[in-house]
């Protein structure tokens, strides 16, 4: 997803809530010039001032994946082939079934933050479960955010090694590890390698 197209959902998601760019300024302590730029596409902010401006507007990180909003084909644009979207399309979820819901691979709803700092692909139909899974993609080099947040999770390696640190505890993470805690205890994690990392998260509920 490019920085224009976040900026558009973050429009959206304030007018939704009948918010004024003062306000949300009010809230977050940033600039109203600053978000301003940020919906126009000409900012390219952190995860963690993403978080702390969905958080003003009474949303969740996740909610950057509601399919109205940022449904895309993974087919399309620079990473055309790689499996993660670039582009938005309107590919809302049908179930296929009374019993079971399936995400074709081509159907999943997917976030590229600015920068390409990380992409992820919501692996769940949406987020209207009692878990929401993720599947995520971090280059070499990236250093998340601290998070914080309600629930608990938990990850495992598919690809490359991860520095995964929660509370005031630092842990290194291989292939086939996995890790689990509480949400609400901070945590971040970084990419010190020169290999692009893979990960499959679970949390419950969806709330990152």
């Amino acid at each position: 997803m490019e920085p224009h197209d976040l900026g558009n959902i973050l429009r959206s998601m304030r007018l939704e809530k009948r918010f004024t760019l003062k306000q949300i300024s009010e809230r977050t302590n940033y600039s109203v010039s600053y978000l301003s730029q940020i919906e126009r596409g000409q900012a390219n902010p952190s995860i963690g001032t993403l978080h702390t401006i969905t958080q003003a507007l009474g949303e969740t990180f996740a909610s950057l994946f509601r399919a109205d909003r940022s449904s895309v084909d993974p087919y399309s644009g620079p990473h055309a082939g790689s499996g993660y979207p670039t582009t938005q399309v309107d590919l809302r979820f049908a179930p296929t079934s009374q019993f079971a819901a399936v995400v074709r691979k081509n159907q999943r709803k997917g976030l590229i933050l600015p920068g390409n700092a990380f992409e992820q692909q919501l692996l769940s139909p949406d987020l209207n479960r009692k878990i929401e899974f993720l599947w995520t993609r971090i280059p070499p080099g990236t250093k998340s955010g601290i998070y914080v947040h309600q629930g608990e999770e938990c990850g495992v390696i598919i690809r490359g090694t991860l520095v995964f640190r929660v509370g005031t505890e630092s842990f290194t993470l291989n292939p086939g590890d996995s890790i689990y805690f509480d949400s609400s205890r901070p945590h971040e994690f970084e990419n010190q390698s020169n290999e692009t990392v893979e990960t499959i998260w679970a949390i419950t509920p969806p709330s990152f």
